[in-house]
């Protein structure tokens, strides 16, 4: 994991929510010199890319548009086309919209530039989307993502060959849905509390993680706002921009 990209990808994830205008296009051009947008059925993603590398970001949840509303609350599980195992049915059916143009638009940048690194990342519903295009994606690369909710089970999230990393800030209630009966997380996961970020290595270091930031809230009387609160895209990039990792 390296923090410059964190730190790109969570401004990424945090742009593509803004209107695809020339307004957005002369902001990206900042930092890629090629930009591409997909617009299709409810799902938006953005592809940036210059010579070494190609990034391929994913717009999150927006709550007044009922596509993603609707992806969100698709929550069976169904088999995965891509790898073994179960996946999300919202989540992949989100996806199916715009990978048959997303798709032979990034073979055809990797081909054309001889892009050797290759990056998924989004936020919340785009976090999800990242990681069910890397399990389609031919290439294995690195997937950044932001307050992502659950994926898949257990099968479906160990054959994910691109690396993973999973930021969660504090009380964000986000990744903690869908329920872990089915869905499992896959990859590392860095969890924010307060001014650090720890990597926790087991699942009860995980757990007691979690507790230490609830009751954290708690004590703060913000417990519930920080449910919502924590997971603003804005509040993951400012954070991370700020802390030592």
């Amino acid at each position: 994991m390296n923090k410059k990209t964190a730190v790109l990808c969570a401004n990424l994830s945090s742009l593509v929510y803004r209107n695809f205008d020339d307004k957005l296009s002369k902001r990206l051009n900042k930092i890629f010199p090629y930009v591409m947008y997909f617009d299709k059925s409810g799902t938006q993603a953005i592809v940036a890319h210059d010579k070494e590398r190609i990034v391929i970001i994913f717009r999150g949840t927006q709550p007044t548009q009922m596509a993603d509303v609707s992806a969100d609350l698709k929550t069976w599980p169904k088999r995965s086309e891509e790898v073994q195992g179960l996946v999300h049915t919202g989540f992949a059916s989100a996806l199916d919209y715009v990978w048959k143009d997303l798709e032979p638009f990034v073979d055809e940048c990797v081909k054309l530039h001889d892009i050797k690194q290759v990056i998924f990342t989004g936020h919340s519903l785009g976090g999800a989307l990242a990681v069910v295009a890397a399990a389609r994606s031919k290439y294995v690369g690195e997937v950044y993502t932001f307050g992502q909710p659950r994926v898949g089970n257990r099968k479906y999230s160990k054959q994910v060959k691109s690396k993973v990393y999973r930021f969660v800030n504090n009380n964000d209630i986000v990744p903690r849905i869908p329920p872990p009966l089915v869905f499992r997380h896959q990859g590392t996961k860095y969890q924010i509390v307060d001014d650090r970020i720890v990597i926790p290595t087991s699942n009860w270091k995980a757990f007691w993680l979690s507790m230490e930031v609830r009751i954290k809230r708690i004590f703060k009387l913000s417990y519930f706002r920080s449910l919502v609160g924590d997971h603003d895209i804005n509040a993951y990039h400012k954070i991370l921009k700020s802390i030592k990792f």
